[in-house]
């Protein structure tokens, strides 16, 4: 942005200023706001002419209560505890720390010009700002407490040292070079903002496992393998309020921040939309043998030339039918080579059609992710957030008062000068565990043992209408024999815009939910075996395929460490549908589920190893526990030993006379090691249901907590969100009026000859799901 005319009309505020000028800034702060001025400022930027109109203010900052609703200055205790959870400096641009007082200059304008403001000029993305919309400008100036308020704002005759002699905006690369410690410039705006992300390919695809799944038949498996290594960038287009701030970090070096505004008075009470495409266009292409060969179980190689040949075997023509069978194209054996023509026309639709999916895939993960990371940005901390030496500001001060942050970003993530100090709750672009519908839950992630409640993120504009979102991010962890398993449960309830009254509802919030299995440990045999049946469960990999995903896995890893991650996703349009209509009281099915969920052991392999028969036999014993209120661990242990008594006598005996030690091995034992199974089963179904009374009897917005406290109770024995997880799929599969197109994957990252690889499983629901 050229210099090309740095003067600037100073507002007369001489008048209002005056009464307060023998006023010490460390008194009683006082505002002052001029509400009638209507000045024009010429500013040869493009050409644009600024006119402030009706919204000049002067504010004294020198107390630790003082607000700024800009959330520049303020108290740098007040984010200490999130800073040291999630490792990100969250402290206020300016720290007030009561040995200084500030001087907040601040004036509202609408912009005039050429092509009504150019700050957009030659960029994709950028600040759109409407003159309507107007934006605003901020200086804030440290100042010692004893200093006058005339002498600060005014100067003295012998000086021209006061604020209003040398005005100052963010604007004009000169003004933010000549920065003091202490200081900063701000300026509010509503604009689109061009952001960047990256994410691992294997994430795209483990969150997106039903589009993928669209393109070949129903009850397929598909592996898709990738390297664990590869990644996909895109540029993020985020539409919004911001602040965008300036300070001196240190010495030569300057910071600058990126926030959400709050107490606006630019927008109403407009949301945000969020648009994602790829920053390279030939991403896509770089995959797609990966996606095509794992969606058809075959090399293309092998398909083009079979398809290409004048002679084919019977083993060929087989290959051929096979792929075909799975892509939809079903051709009897013997007209397979009659068709070939016809064939090779479906081939190369099918995959170009894959080529589009992808492209959808990914975008479609690259925004939700990105508009639910950023619903988790607080309007006290930053969406970004970097440090670089004043002598690269010409390389960024255009393109950043544009809104266009990906040059920070890129030499950001190159080292190339630039320190990220936070960028969407992290310190990197670049996200490789981005599981569940987010960017990555780490920094939102409470253990069991932490404070039961929703994290609140509020924004509230000049007209009182709040835009809020909750986060419910539950992780809990066990040690077993070397192995590390963690699982994650993710409740989300978040509003797309700002709420129509002061007092929001529960049915102006968008809900989803995610559940997350992660290991990290050994691929014996046995541990293959209980990987491979939790996927079977969570349903991203059918149980006739068990077994050949299971060798597969064995060939592939060869027995070393590696991390399994399997995540069962339920989006928006899954969970609404499924909180207004499901009966959540239904022990059966809940029974069903907690049967199916007992753990796969080496003991009586007959039963324990396969699902379907831990479903119909130990299913109906826990329905009997959670509709029998006063029945004891001890008499479903008798209960359990008379149903396999006739059938399997040496189990019958384990579950009788070995509870109380093989806990994790017997219903009662786990029974009695979970001793609130039955309560906690019902309080989660409770709170669903007054959840969905909340929502459809318009009931204010705090409700949502008080139902979650009820939610979570279920969230902290590994047993139950098995069984959660399964308990989910049969509500929705049983009910043909639900939508099915819950997202369940399993991704397993290994090394093999010394490189990250990685394999990602899911199941296809049909063409038409």
């Amino acid at each position: 942005m050229s210099d090309e005319d740095t003067t600037i009309p100073v507002i007369d505020l001489a008048k209002k200023v005056l009464p307060y000028a023998d006023k010490k800034l460390g008194e009683a702060p006082f505002e002052i706001v001029d509400s009638s001025t209507s000045q024009k400022i010429p500013i040869g930027i493009d050409n644009v002419t600024f006119t402030i109109n009706g919204g000049v203010a002067l504010h004294v900052f020198n107390s630790v209560d003082d607000k700024d609703p800009d959330g520049v200055i303020g108290s740098d205790t007040k984010n200490e505890e999130k800073s040291v959870k999630s490792g990100l400096d969250l402290k206020p641009q300016i720290p007030f720390d009561g040995k200084k007082a500030w001087l907040k200059y601040r004036v509202e304008a609408g912009a005039k010009g050429k092509a009504s403001f150019e700050l957009e000029k030659d960029l994709k993305f950028g600040f759109s700002v409407e003159a309507e919309k107007g934006i605003a400008f901020s200086d804030y100036r440290r100042h010692d407490r004893n200093e006058t308020v005339g002498k600060a704002v005014l100067g003295v005759s012998s000086a021209d040292d006061g604020d209003l002699l040398s005005p100052r905006l963010l604007l004009f690369r000169k003004h933010v070079e000549a920065l003091e410690p202490g200081d900063a410039l701000a300026m509010t705006v509503r604009g689109k903002l061009g952001a960047k992300v990256t994410l691992s390919w294997s994430d795209v695809i483990a969150s997106q496992v039903n589009l993928l799944g669209r393109l070949i038949d129903g009850g397929e498996v598909f592996n898709i393998k990738v390297g664990a290594s590869a990644t996909v960038s895109f540029q993020v287009s985020v539409e919004d309020d911001y602040v965008l701030i300036f300070t001196r970090a240190s010495g030569t070096d300057l910071r600058v921040a990126l926030k959400k505004a709050n107490k606006k008075s630019l927008s109403g009470s407009l949301g945000i939309t969020v648009g994602a495409e790829f920053e390279d266009s030939k991403a896509v292409e770089k995959v797609l043998k990966n996606f095509v060969e794992g969606l058809i179980k075959d090399k293309i190689d092998v398909v083009d030339k079979l398809l290409a040949a004048s002679n084919l075997n019977k083993k060929q023509l087989e290959t051929l039918k096979a792929v075909f069978d799975r892509i939809g194209e079903n051709t009897p054996l013997e007209e397979i080579a009659k068709r070939r023509a016809e064939l090779k026309k479906h081939w190369e639709t099918f995959k170009t059609t894959v080529a589009k999916t992808i492209k959808e895939v990914a975008t479609a993960k690259a925004s939700i992710s990105f508009a639910y990371e950023y619903s988790r940005v607080e309007t006290d901390t930053s969406v970004l957030q970097a440090r670089f030496n004043q002598s690269r500001l010409p390389r960024y001060h255009t393109d950043l008062i544009r809104g266009d942050l990906t040059g920070v970003l890129n030499d950001a993530t190159a080292g190339n000068g630039v320190t990220l100090e936070a960028y969407l709750n992290e310190k990197s672009v670049v996200r490789t565990r981005s599981y569940g519908l987010t960017l990555g839950l780490g920094k939102w992630s409470f253990s069991g043992k932490d404070v039961r409640k929703l994290i609140e993120i509020k924004r509230e504009n000049a007209q009182g209408l709040k835009q809020i979102s909750f986060q419910g991010t539950r992780s809990y962890e066990q040690d077993m024999a070397g192995e590390k398993l963690t699982w994650t449960t993710d409740f989300q309830a978040s509003m797309p815009k700002f709420s129509a009254t002061k007092d929001p509802k529960a049915s102006e919030f968008a809900y989803a939910f995610s559940l997350i299995a992660e290991w990290d440990g050994k691929t014996s045999d046995g541990d293959l075996r209980r990987y491979v049946d939790h996927a079977v469960l969570w349903r991203a990999v059918t149980p006739g395929e068990s077994d050949s995903v299971k060798a597969e896995l064995a060939q592939a890893i060869g027995g070393k460490q590696a991390n399994v991650v399997c995540q069962l996703n339920f989006p928006t349009e899954v969970l609404e549908p499924v909180l207004a209509k499901a009966n959540f009281s239904d022990a059966q099915l809940f029974g069903t589920a907690l049967g199916a969920a007992m753990f796969p052991t080496d003991l009586f392999p007959a039963i324990r190893q396969n699902l379907a028969l831990r479903r119909n036999w130990y299913g109906p014993l826990w329905q009997h526990y959670l509709e029998a209120d006063g029945m004891t661990p001890a008499q479903l242990a008798s209960a359990a030993a008379a149903r396999f008594q006739h059938d399997y006598i040496l189990l019958a005996r384990h579950e009788a006379e070995h509870w109380k030690t093989a806990r994790t091995t017997t219903i009662a034992g786990l029974a009695d090691l979970n001793s609130r199974t039955r309560q906690q089963w019902r309080s989660f179904g409770a709170g669903l249901v007054a959840l969905r009374e909340a929502i459809k009897g318009g009931q204010s917005y705090e409700k949502i907590e008080a139902c979650y406290g009820d939610i979570q109770e279920l969230f902290a024995q590994w047993h139950h969100v098995r069984a959660l997880g399964a308990y989910l799929r049969y509500l929705i599969e049983r009910d043909p009026h639900l939508p099915k197109k819950v997202e369940s994957s399993m991704t397993v990252k290994y090394k093999k000859a010394g490189k990250d690889e990685t394999i990602v499983y899911g199941v296809s629901q049909g063409k038409n799901n």
